[in-house]
C-alpha cells in the first residue's frame, strides 16, 4: 500500500521556512553597533562640581578617573589617581562641550558618583542648574549631591582621598557610616522634596576640613567632612543649614534613622553616659484646631548603655531610670529647639509635618496647602521622646569604681 504525503506535516515545514527567510530579511535592516565606543576610548568623569561666576555664567568641573594608576597595586600617591578640567558656558551642556576640546576621549558620565555645589551658588538657586542632570540620558539619577560649605564646589574635587582610591568613593562612604543616608540616594531626595509645593528639601552639607601636617606624613592634609545639611525654601535656594547632631535628630524624627550613640550628662552630677539606640521609630500626630495646627512628635527607641564615668550600680533600676529620664529629656529638647529653630528663622518644613497632615486630613489638605507656609510657622510643636535601656554591659559598679 503506499503512502501519500502528509499535507498538515508539508504546510508546516513551509510556514518554518517563511518565518526563518521573514527573520533573516528583518534582521538585515537592523543596524549594527558601528558607533560604539570602546572603554578605552572614554573619559570616566567620577565627581562634578558646579559653580556660578562673578558674571552670571556656568563653571563645570569634572574629575577623571586615571585608570593606568587605579590598576597599580599599593597605595601610590592619592594625588596622581584623577585629573580635573573646568570651562564655563551659558548652560552646563555648553561648558561641558567646550571642555570636551580639551579632553582626547569621550567624556562619559555614566559613572558619576558624586556632584558638588558651592555655597554662593546654592544660595543664589539650583532651579536652573537642576535640568541637564534630569533631562540627559547619560545622568544617573542614583547619583550623590552635596553643597560645599563656604567654598565653591570645585574645591572638593581637588581634595584627594588618602584611604579610597576615588575621592566620589570616599565622600559616599563617609556620609553613608555617619548616618547621613543611603550613598546614591540624596538626589532623588532632593528632586522628590522640591516637587512638594509644601515641603522644602535638604542636601548634604561636606566641609574642607584641614588636617595637622602630621596627619600622614608625605600625604594631602586635608579632607573632606560630612557636618550636617543644607535646608532650601520651596524656590530651590538655600536658606540655612542644619549641623551634624541637629542631622541626626531630624533623621530619626522623620523615621529614617536605625540606630546611633548618644552621650549625655547626669543631671546633678559630673559624670556622663553613652547609650547605643536602635531600633528608632517616630510617629507625627498633628491636629488642626480652628487656623492652628498642633504637632505632637513621638521618638522611642531601644538603648544599650556602652560607657559610663558614674559610680552607679546599673543592675538597679534606679540608676537606670535615671540614665533614660536624662536621654529621654536631652532628645526631646534638642528636637524641640531644631524644629522651632527652623520655624523661627528659615520657614520652611523640612520635617514632613505636611505629609502626615495631609495624610490625616486628606479633604481639608486642598485649603492646609495654601496657606501651609504660615501654618508651619505659627505651629505649636510637641517632643516626647523615650528610649528603654535594655543592656546595661558588664555587671557591677564601673572598674575604676571598684576598691580592691
Amino acid at each position: 500500500m503506499r503512502v501519500g504525503r502528509n499535507p498538515d506535516r508539508t504546510r508546516t515545514w513551509k510556514a518554518r521556512i517563511l518565518t526563518t527567510a521573514s527573520t533573516v530579511l528583518c534582521l538585515s535592516f537592523v543596524p549594527g553597533c558601528w558607533d560604539m565606543r570602546e572603554l578605552n576610548n572614554r573619559a570616566l568623569v567620577i565627581s562634578s562640581a558646579i559653580d556660578m561666576t562673578d558674571d552670571g555664567r556656568i563653571c563645570l568641573t569634572d574629575q577623571f578617573a586615571i585608570p593606568s594608576a587605579l590598576g597599580q597595586q599599593g597605595a601610590g600617591d592619592p594625588k596622581k589617581r584623577f585629573y580635573t578640567l573646568s570651562e564655563t558656558g551659558d548652560t552646563v551642556q555648553e561648558a561641558a562641550q567646550v571642555l570636551q576640546t580639551r579632553q582626547p576621549r569621550y567624556i562619559f558620565i555614566g559613572h558619576r558618583r558624586n556632584i558638588f555645589f558651592g555655597e554662593p551658588t546654592a544660595r543664589q538657586g539650583l532651579a536652573h542648574l537642576l535640568d541637564e542632570f534630569t533631562r540627559n540620558p547619560e545622568s544617573r539619577l542614583r547619583t550623590d549631591v552635596a553643597v560645599v560649605d563656604g567654598r565653591p564646589g570645585s574645591d572638593a574635587l581637588k581634595v584627594p582621598s588618602i584611604v579610597e582610591k576615588l575621592p566620589s568613593i570616599a565622600a559616599l562612604k563617609s556620609r553613608s557610616v555617619v548616618g547621613g543616608g543611603q550613598p546614591g540616594s540624596a538626589f532623588v531626595d532632593f528632586l522628590i522634596a522640591s516637587d512638594n509645593e509644601t515641603s522644602c528639601p535638604t542636601m548634604p552639607l561636606v566641609k574642607i576640613v584641614e588636617q595637622p601636617e602630621d596627619y600622614v606624613a608625605g600625604s594631602p592634609s586635608a579632607q573632606i567632612a560630612f557636618v550636617g545639611r543644607a535646608v532650601f525654601n520651596t524656590q530651590l535656594k538655600m536658606v540655612g543649614k542644619i549641623d551634624y547632631e541637629e542631622t541626626v535628630y531630624r533623621f530619626w524624627e522623620m523615621g529614617r534613622l536605625t540606630h546611633q550613640t548618644f552621650s549625655v550628662r547626669l543631671p546633678g552630677k559630673e559624670h556622663s553616659v553613652s547609650v547605643y539606640v536602635n531600633h528608632m521609630k517616630s510617629k507625627i500626630l498633628p491636629v488642626i484646631r480652628g487656623h492652628h495646627l498642633y504637632v505632637t512628635v513621638k521618638m522611642d527607641g531601644d538603648g544599650s548603655l556602652n560607657e559610663s564615668d558614674a559610680s552607679m550600680d546599673y543592675m538597679k533600676p534606679e540608676p537606670v531610670k535615671t540614665v533614660e529620664d536624662a536621654l529621654d529629656k536631652k532628645v526631646a529638647d534638642s528636637v524641640q529647639h531644631l524644629i522651632s529653630r527652623v520655624q523661627q528663622e528659615y520657614h520652611t518644613d523640612i520635617f514632613n509635618f505636611d505629609g502626615a497632615t495631609h495624610n490625616r486630613y486628606p479633604f481639608l489638605w486642598p485649603s492646609l496647602e495654601k496657606e501651609w507656609k504660615d501654618l508651619f510657622t505659627d505651629a505649636t510643636i510637641t517632643v516626647q521622646a523615650h528610649v528603654h535601656i535594655r543592656t546595661v554591659g558588664q555587671t557591677g559598679l564601673p572598674l575604676h569604681h571598684v576598691t580592691v
